[in-house]
């Protein structure tokens, strides 16, 4: 009986480490992002990660720039400071039907949380989800790709 204890123990204890590390794989950066270094470190004094006000940081500009490159360097170097982490790309697009809004509000959820399918049905429905399941943990969210303050 003992034995078994244990080994359920372990299983459960490779399952959590699995988990956070699957979650742990970096963002696909260019290889050789010139000048990259010196917005990343702009970025971060921005973020000012250590503090535990809510921070909400805009990036605009034509595309090509490198926006999106930048959300997701800040995002790996910083992603180990929460509780929960999540990158959504392509939201513009994504978020032109409701079902395409309701599988963000999914991922959103997934990511965070590292939880199976969440029970969402409708986008109203999601927001109040996620409100319940954040509640007043620290997480990271980057929302690429946005050209509505609705789609926020």
């Amino acid at each position: 009986m003992h034995h078994l204890i244990e080994a359920n123990l372990v299983d459960e204890l490779v399952k959590h480490v699995s988990a956070k590390l699957e979650c742990k794989t970096p963002l696909h950066v260019a290889s050789h992002p010139i000048g990259l270094d010196s917005r990343i470190a702009d970025v971060m004094r921005l973020l000012d990660v250590d503090t535990s006000d809510v921070r909400l940081i805009g990036t605009l500009g034509m595309g090509g720039i490198g926006k999106t490159t930048l959300a997701k360097a800040v995002f790996n170097k910083i992603r180990s400071s929460f509780q929960g982490s999540c990158f959504l790309l392509d939201v513009r697009e994504s978020s032109k039907t409701n079902d395409g809004v309701v599988d963000l509000q999914k991922q959103l959820l997934k990511e965070l949380f590292n939880e199976g399918d969440p029970n969402i049905y409708n986008a109203d429905g999601g927001i109040n989800v996620i409100k319940k399941k954040i509640g007043r943990k620290k997480v990271l969210v980057v929302i690429d790709d946005v050209d509505s303050e609705k789609q926020l």
